[in-house]
């Protein structure tokens, strides 16, 4: 592999990568196909299982001694008010004694629930899932891990990790760009990185590679800068032009939706519908989707926040 060299104070690691083979080009990639492959087994595992728990628990009625048809086909409203009159008038012989009839049945599960093996697994596995993407977007080394591979020229490359000094900023991984110059020629490979421009040249002996950090020509005498009388032709502009590009600084203004898409990803967001979604499996649900809500309406207002004081 070839050295890789930088110039400037602000990274401390580069790594040279290009994107793994993906899906039609798109954003999802072929770590998603084992997960889909594991999805589709656990649904059919699921179907085949469907109302197991149903029938397990009919039959543990019936060996407690439970009328199992009178469970399936429980009297109407018509039936009970036929039998109204002989169970007023049977009260007094039966005393105090306490019938089968007044043993509480136990809750049922319902009739189309799957086991609890496939069900398990199937759950499982969506956690897992989930969790992966959310590991790409939490950590920038998972997310090389996954989605990247490395490798060792400069014209296999298609895009740069860098990873900064601590303090300033997190690590990223930027696309490695050339750009069509004004001569119809490309230009050498250069990168991005807080609003600082890197330019890429490979050594024809040694093939190491060195990103040097573009700056402005300050190191002439001042009588140079005095006598200065400006760009000489069109070609020296569009020459630096294409080097230095354009002499403005912009900060592009965030949409609601991808800041609020942003703030839901947060490890604490995550962590509190996770919660609420396990609280939603208790027979309160209601007052857990009524938290859910708030949640999200909580964020919601977080990111309003966010673009009125930017």
């Amino acid at each position: 592999m070839a050295k890789l060299t930088w110039t400037g104070r602000s990274i401390t690691q580069l790594s040279l990568h290009r994107r793994r083979t993906n899906i039609g080009n798109l954003e999802y990639g072929l770590e998603h196909v084992p997960f889909l492959l594991l999805h589709a087994y656990n649904l059919f595992w699921c179907y085949q299982t469907s109302g197991q728990p149903y029938a397990i628990a009919l039959e543990e009625l019936e060996e407690s001694g439970f009328d199992i048809q009178r469970i399936l086909n429980p009297p109407t409203d018509e039936d009970l008010a036929g039998l109204a009159a002989s169970a007023l008038s049977s009260a007094s012989a039966a005393g105090g004694a306490t019938g089968a009839d007044d043993v509480q049945i136990p809750p049922l599960p319902n009739p189309f629930l799957p086991g609890i093996a496939p069900l398990l697994c199937l759950l499982a596995v969506l956690c897992l899932h989930i969790l992966m993407r959310l590991m790409q977007v939490w950590s920038t080394r998972v997310l090389t891990f996954i989605k990247y591979t490395p490798v060792a020229t400069l014209s296999d490359a298609t895009f740069v990790k860098v990873v900064p000094r601590a303090y300033r900023g997190k690590s990223v991984i930027v696309p490695l760009e050339q750009h069509v110059l004004s001569t119809g020629e490309k230009s050498a490979p250069f990168f991005m990185f807080q609003k600082h421009k890197y330019v890429g040249e490979q050594s024809n002996d040694d093939g190491s590679i060195c990103f040097r950090k573009l700056k402005a020509p300050v190191t002439a005498t001042v009588a140079t800068y005095v006598n200065a009388t400006g760009v000489a032709s069109d070609a020296a502009y569009n020459r630096m032009l294409d080097l230095y590009g354009r002499n403005e600084f912009s900060i592009p203004q965030p949409t609601f939706i991808k800041m609020y898409q942003e703030q839901l990803v947060e490890p604490l967001t995550v962590f509190q519908i996770f919660s609420v979604l396990l609280y939603m499996l208790d027979e309160y649900w209601q007052y857990s989707l009524f938290t859910l809500v708030m949640i999200l309406m909580f964020e919601g207002v977080t990111v309003f926040s966010r673009l009125k004081n930017l």
